[in-house]
């Protein structure tokens, strides 16, 4: 083995005693310590002069400067203080002066060697270990939170469903659930219209009922009408509200579902909408088509009229 391979032979040190071996080796002062302290005194002076470098910036920007660290800015003080040579080829520039004081009292007693063996102790035996249980717990958060996406999206999937389970029962898309209920408003009247007939076939029934309430209360009951209302639709059928009370049919009925689906803008199912909004009678004179109650409004009013005010009032 000759003398290269003796300089190239690795030396396995714990690295708890890498700092305890430079000092007993004599590769480091027994005093660095206080020669680091005197250091940092250096540094925290000279960096308080510094040109505008963004390398410069990088390096001094949240980070413990190292031995290496100034040698780096060194390196960059040789670029942006170039103009500071002198004929003899020493720089003339304050900044340049203090750096490599700086370097020179780490390079003195081998203090650099045990601040980085120091710091390397220190990287191996708590930042690591600190890092590395902070990236297991971030991976464990992370596991976590793909469960719950997994969760949420098959809740999701399961409200979806029966969303459109619902829909489905009520006879609707689900696109649009308010248009689309307005819209089943358009079978109403036909509905009502059929109910109304339907209510003939109960003619004789009713008809029978009266007579048995009539003989069961000994004839005290003969002046009273019996089921008043089912009686007026098996003979009139489907009527307004202004035709039952006023005996009488009205000028014009208006369709609800015109002013309910102007609130959003949406149109009427037959196309025939417009864009306005409801009118819920909070403001106003009532002369803009709501609906009347007949609580004292005039009769020029378009909306429904129930038998207290004009004849005009939609049914």
């Amino acid at each position: 083995m000759d003398d290269d391979d003796i300089q190239n032979l690795a030396i396995d040190i714990h690295v708890g005693k890498l700092v305890e071996w430079l000092v007993s080796r004599q590769h480091s002062s027994k005093d660095w310590a206080e020669s680091s302290r005197v250091v940092r005194e250096k540094i925290n002076a000279a960096i308080q002069d510094m040109p505008e470098h963004k390398d410069i910036t990088k390096l001094l920007s949240g980070t413990y400067i190292n031995y290496f660290h100034c040698l780096r800015i060194v390196e960059i003080l040789r670029e942006t203080e170039a103009d500071s040579k002198n004929i003899l080829g020493w720089y003339t520039s304050q900044r340049m002066k203090d750096w490599q004081a700086v370097l020179k009292l780490y390079e003195k007693g081998g203090t650099y060697l045990a601040e980085s063996g120091q710091l390397l102790h220190s990287y191996v035996a708590y930042e690591i270990p600190g890092i590395r249980g902070q990236m297991a717990r971030c991976v464990q958060i992370q596991q976590e939170c793909d469960k719950k996406e997994a969760d949420s999206r098959k809740s999701a999937s399961v409200a979806r469903n029966a969303y459109l389970k619902h829909c489905k029962q009520l006879g609707i898309e689900g696109d649009s659930v308010r248009r689309e209920l307005l819209g089943l408003l358009a079978e109403l009247p036909s509905e009502l219209t059929a109910v109304g007939s339907d209510m003939r076939e109960l003619s004789e029934a009713v008809q029978y009922y009266s007579s048995f309430v009539l003989y069961t209360s000994h004839h005290k009951a003969s002046n009273t009408t019996t089921l008043p209302m089912l009686q007026y639709i098996i003979e009139h059928g489907n009527v307004t509200t202004y035709e039952h009370l006023h005996n009488e049919a009205p000028l014009s009925v208006e369709d609800p579902t015109d002013a309910l689906l102007q609130e959003n803008g949406d149109k009427h199912p037959s196309g025939d909408g417009d864009d306005q909004g409801i009118d819920f009678g909070e403001s106003g004179d009532g002369d803009e088509g709501g609906i009347d109650f007949g609580e004292g409004g005039n009769d020029d009013d378009q909306g429904i009229d129930f038998g207290d005010g004009g004849a005009d009032g939609g049914g």
